[in-house]
């Protein structure tokens, strides 16, 4: 048993493990198979608990929760072989050798953080006593790698998806009148799908003196990391250019800003931005390719707020003319992805339901989570966001 400086080198896991169970269950399948074994798992330190992140075994034996062994195995620097646990006074009285288990042979591999720390360990378990040969351990070791190179993505990911939550905005805009909220479900651990709003001094508004709220959502094509790090970036440049000119110089700056970008990585983004003011209920709006927003009335009557524009990236466009309407007292103005579209036969049968979902609340944080939450239960397999302003006084 490893001493106390071993013991100060086991680091608990900082990232939810259920993110990390699928990136393994192909890899603990596959090392059951090539060593022949009955259980091949992947264990990690959660807390002061350890828990299993992905198993694969025999339906014969069934699934075991497997702590002694693998806390071994976490807590010394090589591989930890024991070729009978009935003759090993550190297991011989686990209820898993002594009982209908059965269990008599375990093999672990502890697995590194990239600090250098152990926070976790792939293992082999069977019923009948066995021995590693040398050319079995070096392939442990091996797939071992495997397993930590799994970690340290999975783990980047979950700093990734951390990050990306923050650049959302945390609490609704001050400006009296409207109820703005917003939510996201990313397909993957990150996604290319963002919503923003930001206050915007009446000295850049182009149709009245009033301050006005912007809220913006926009889609980059693609999952994952790399249209995470595309919209993070486009998030920004449109930010800091709305906070200095009116709407449609805000968006032809981004989109002169972001082109390359876009075009080096064979992507675009569609985009749709508003401004309205809160005394008046009077916005302006662009449509960079969108076409997924539109104003819902208590009595479920619904106007889409569309133009035509191409999508930043796709084909330039100098043409950023914004159009207006009004949002009425009691009124929704509600924006999402085309994630949300993915569970609807068509356009139409997603507004109905929208409307429905309007008629039966009044909050505008509800309605987005609803919709949010239909979309991803019936598995939209893309991102999908929704936004939500609701004038709530005239």
């Amino acid at each position: 048993m490893a001493g106390a400086e071993a013991e100060s080198s086991v680091l608990p896991m900082s990232a939810p493990l259920p993110a990390l169970e699928e990136r393994f269950d192909r890899l603990v399948l596959l090392v059951r198979e090539i060593f022949g074994t009955e259980i091949a798992a992947v264990n990690a330190i959660e807390g002061s608990r350890l828990v299993t992140i992905s198993m694969s075994c025999d339906p014969s034996v069934g699934l075991h929760p497997i702590p002694t062994f693998c806390r071994y195995t976490i807590q010394q620097d090589g591989i930890l072989e024991v070729t009978d646990l009935r003759e090993d006074s550190r297991f011989s009285s686990d209820a898993l050798v002594t009982g209908p288990s059965h269990l008599r042979f375990y093999a672990g591999v502890p697995l590194l953080a990239r600090t250098g720390q152990r926070v976790a360990s792939m293992c082999l378990i069977d019923t009948e006593p066995r021995t590693l040969s040398g050319r079995d351990r070096a392939i442990l070791r091996h797939l071992g790698d495997v397993a930590e190179r799994e970690l340290a993505v999975g783990a980047d990911l979950v700093r990734a998806a951390r990050v990306q939550r923050s650049l959302l905005p945390r609490t609704a805009p001050t400006l009296a009148g409207l109820d703005v909220a917003g939510c996201v479900r990313p397909a993957r651990d990150v996604g290319g799908d963002f919503f923003d709003w930001q206050v915007i001094s009446s000295q850049v508004n182009t149709v009245d003196e009033h301050d006005r709220v912007q809220v913006t959502v926009a889609d980059v094509m693609g999952k994952g990391l790399p249209a995470s790090l595309l919209a993070a970036g486009l998030r920004g440049v449109l930010r800091a250019h709305s906070t200095y000119v009116d709407l449609g110089r805000a968006v032809h700056r981004t989109q002169v800003a972001t082109q390359s970008d876009l075009e080096d990585n064979t992507t675009f983004v569609t985009l749709w931005s508003t401004r309205i003011d809160p005394d008046t209920g009077m916005l302006e709006y662009l449509d960079a390719g969108h076409g997924l927003a539109a104003i819902i009335s208590p009595e479920g009557l619904t106007r889409r707020l569309v133009q035509d524009r191409p999508p930043l990236g796709i084909a330039w466009s100098d043409d950023w003319v914004t159009a207006v309407d009004r949002l009425a007292p009691g009124e929704f103005l509600l924006v999402v992805s085309d994630g949300i579209l993915d569970v609807f036969p068509d356009l139409g049968t997603a507004l109905a339901r929208a409307e429905m979902l309007a008629g039966s609340t009044r909050s505008s944080q509800e309605l987005a989570d609803q919709i949010a939450d239909f979309a991803t239960s019936r598995e939209s397999g893309d991102d999908v966001t929704a936004l939500v302003v609701r004038r709530v006084a005239s």
